[in-house]
């Protein structure tokens, strides 16, 4: 019975989602846009603010597990953090921008990757495989952890990849940097 009444406590809390408005978010800001400079210009006039990512520990792990990553390919990232209220839900937005190899040539990589680390169940797959116009080309679905991924990425015509993923925020992810929705778009250009 309580297991029952957790699953209609997580598909009530699906069904209140504001995914539509999340999710566009995500395409206006991140998929849409190439570079940092367009990125901060597009989420300012949507009205995300700068954050210090210190002000919110989550935030700091994540932009620390960003940095991190890069750190191993031996790049050091410009870096910029936001937050926005959007129809209730606290996002916070995190954009890296760093020359790495991709495909075997040098690329300026902008990952933009908009959290809700509160978020208490995954999108719904087929709402965001309708949203993005074609299927994911991987799935993951282990133990909770759940992610859809897209390679190439949602921008047509440059290199890139997406993800949108959920980790359960419970005690047995807490090594993970990430507990909640992240939703990531890696586009890759030319080095000029």
């Amino acid at each position: 019975m309580i297991a029952l009444s957790g699953l209609l406590a997580a598909a009530a809390a699906q069904s209140l989602y504001p995914t539509s408005e999340v999710l566009a978010e995500f395409r206006q800001v991140c998929v849409n846009q190439p570079t940092m400079a367009a990125i901060d210009s597009v989420a300012r006039g949507r009205g995300w603010q700068g954050i210090d990512p210190s002000a919110e520990p989550r935030l700091s792990r994540a932009v620390t597990a960003g940095k991190d990553y890069l750190a191993k390919l031996n790049v050091s990232p410009e870096a910029a953090s936001y937050s926005k209220t959007v129809s209730g839900r606290n996002l916070a937005l995190v954009v890296f921008r760093a020359p790495v190899p991709f495909d075997g040539a040098p690329r300026q990589m902008t990952n933009c990757n908009i959290y809700d680390f509160d978020a208490s169940a995954p999108l719904e797959t087929s709402f965001v495989t309708k949203w993005a116009g074609r299927e994911p080309t991987n799935t993951i679905n282990q133990g909770g952890v759940q992610a859809m991924e897209w390679a190439p990425g949602l921008l047509p015509g440059l290199p890139s990849k997406a993800r949108i993923g959920f980790v359960p925020n419970a005690p047995e992810f807490r090594s993970q940097p990430i507990q909640g929705l992240a939703l990531i778009s890696n586009i890759f250009e030319e080095e000029k």
